[in-house]
């Protein structure tokens, strides 16, 4: 049996495990997330490129701002949603052929922002396909049999 002292010792610990477990991610208790391109995906040709995301704050969600390389793209003010999780989508033409990365940002509605979330995408450049040259090794491994079946 647990004495008292230990059974504080053990009870401090689990307190102070959950309070900082309680404290990771943002800080903010706001998140954003893209879905929508991959990160690392590369298109052969520049074309059109659909953002797709959500974002959930504990008192919601006001705005979402994307970046492209830095530079803010675009703003979606009251993006819809249920309750806290709010999803957001916008088609971005790139200028060019390129390595681009996008950024998205949360907005709560007191303006306290989320850590942001990033994607890395190429479009236009040259990128081998990834070739597998190789022919199927064919290989018969022979199972001993016994010479005679025990009785």
């Amino acid at each position: 049996m647990l004495s008292k002292n230990m059974f504080r010792r053990i009870f401090i610990a689990f307190l102070f495990t959950l309070l900082v477990s309680s404290c990771s991610g943002a800080a903010s208790g706001i998140y954003v997330w893209i879905d929508v391109p991959v990160d690392g995906l590369a298109f052969p040709d520049v074309q059109p490129v659909n953002v797709e995301g959500h974002a959930a704050g504990r008192e919601g969600v006001a705005r979402i701002e994307l970046f492209v390389d830095g530079d803010l793209w675009t703003t979606i003010d009251n993006p819809p949603g249920e309750d806290d999780l709010v999803s957001f989508q916008a088609e971005w033409n790139p200028p060019g052929p390129g390595m681009y990365m996008i950024h998205a940002v949360a907005y709560g509605p007191d303006g306290t922002p989320s850590d942001y979330d990033e994607t890395r995408i190429t479009l236009g450049m040259d990128t081998p396909p990834s070739v597998v040259d190789a022919e199927p090794i064919i290989s018969i491994t022979p199972s001993p049999v016994p010479e005679s079946i025990p009785n």
